[in-house]
């Protein structure tokens, strides 16, 4: 069902957080992560952004690993170039 309403709405960033706190509470850590990763490809503007990237790393210093960490910290740098 959310898979259906996150391909409709691809910028309601509240739906994807939902539905990403849904699959880490069930324990679908790598599920969560795509999401976090399609979140970061969406073209969503700068607060929103920014609440993604904040929440992307609380998951992945507590999930993951420092490549995980890593990966989140290059997207932010590489999203924070793209809008200067």
């Amino acid at each position: 069902m959310f898979e259906e309403l996150v391909s409709s709405y691809p910028k309601r960033t509240d739906l994807l957080h939902i539905y990403v706190d849904k699959e880490i509470k069930m324990g679908y850590i790598p599920q969560a992560r795509h999401l976090f990763k399609r979140m970061c490809s969406h073209k969503l503007n700068v607060h929103n952004m920014k609440t993604v990237f904040k929440k992307f790393l609380e998951f992945e210093k507590k999930h993951g690993g420092s490549e995980g960490v890593e990966f989140v910290l290059t997207q932010a740098r590489d999203f924070a170039a793209s809008i200067r």
